[in-house]
């Protein structure tokens, strides 16, 4: 007992017991807790949150890729057109054995356009 009690009247010292209080599933707190209900509640919308926030950032980490490309990103090189050569004759001699067709649409989405002069330096993405 420290000094200070040693001074207080016996009275003063004495403890009292608190009466709990008594519910059918056995005795309750002092402090008063937040139901279960609500608490299930918060943790759903939690439980969520979290979703929305994982599948934000997976989304935000891919990128589209356009159907009928293998998502690799293309290399690009320079070409000057000779005389006489066309985005055909330039997609035969640079695509892979039949896909001479598909190349051509890929040189004039590289370029903005299909029209090619002699001296022209086009943008080729190698396959």
């Amino acid at each position: 007992i420290s000094a200070r009690a040693r001074r207080l009247p016996a009275r003063a010292r004495t403890l009292h017991a608190v009466p709990e209080q008594i519910s059918a599933d056995g005795p309750m707190p002092l402090h008063r807790s937040m139901p279960r209900s609500r608490l299930l509640r918060l943790l759903g919308i939690a439980g969520l949150v979290m979703i929305v926030v994982v599948a934000l950032g997976y989304l935000a980490t891919t990128t589209a890729t356009p159907p009928g490309s293998t998502g690799t990103v293309a290399t690009l090189e320079a070409h000057v057109v000779a005389e006489g050569e066309t985005m055909w004759s330039i997609a035969q001699a640079v695509a892979p054995a039949g896909e001479a067709a598909t190349y051509v649409e890929r040189l004039v989405e590289a370029n903005d356009g299909s029209a090619v002069a002699a001296g022209q330096v086009l943008t080729v993405p190698v396959p």
